[in-house]
């Protein structure tokens, strides 16, 4: 946040054109996940099959989370999920045959740590503790699996996410800020 916020500063100074900050997100560390209760149902990994019932629901969470709209192209969204699928990467709530929420995760480096993204309850679904236990479990199934700890980055403009993932045991390290800079074609 400080060197974006420095350049923008800087840029403003230097040609007069301001800008606002578009974005705010803190990056979250856990290497123990907290216990807390669960709803009905459990996390399984995802199937091809699923795909067509996700994939409305990953695109409403990237524009949800404030991607900007020349980065929400559906069909790429889409092949990102059905990567993540077929990888053993994404992963559902599910009470019975009716997915409840969602999330998925990234391994650059083979067990040195993981990035859950994506997590995302079905609108029916809010506010029942679905979010909570498909983040708690997946971060406790990446560390038991030899993950040294496991990361996400959460939006500061959503007081649910952030209070979630706190209560989890997630420990805020970074704030990141993303600027939208005024330009004037001029």
């Amino acid at each position: 946040a400080a060197v974006s916020d420095a350049f923008a500063a800087r840029l403003q100074q230097k040609t007069g054109r301001g800008g606002s900050v578009s974005m705010e997100m803190t990056f979250y560390t856990i290497d123990r996940v907290a216990r807390v209760s669960s709803p009905v149902g459990c996390m399984r990994a995802a199937t091809r099959a699923e795909l067509e019932e996700l994939a409305p629901l990953a695109v409403a969470a990237e524009r949800e989370m404030g991607v900007h709209a020349e980065k929400r192209d559906p069909a790429a969204i889409e092949n990102a999920l059905l990567q993540a699928i077929e990888d053993g990467q994404q992963f559902v709530w599910a009470e019975g045959s009716s997915i409840r929420a969602m999330a998925s995760y990234v391994s650059p480096f083979r067990n040195a740590g993981a990035r859950i993204r994506g997590v995302c309850t079905l609108p029916a679904f809010r506010g029942r503790g679905y979010g909570s236990a498909i983040t708690a479990a997946l971060a406790a199934q990446l560390l038991d699996g030899g993950q040294a700890w496991v990361a996400l980055f959460a939006d500061n403009a959503n007081p649910t996410s952030t209070g979630i993932y706190r209560r989890l045991g997630f420990q805020a390290h970074s704030i990141f800020r993303t600027w939208r800079l005024h330009y004037n074609s001029q």
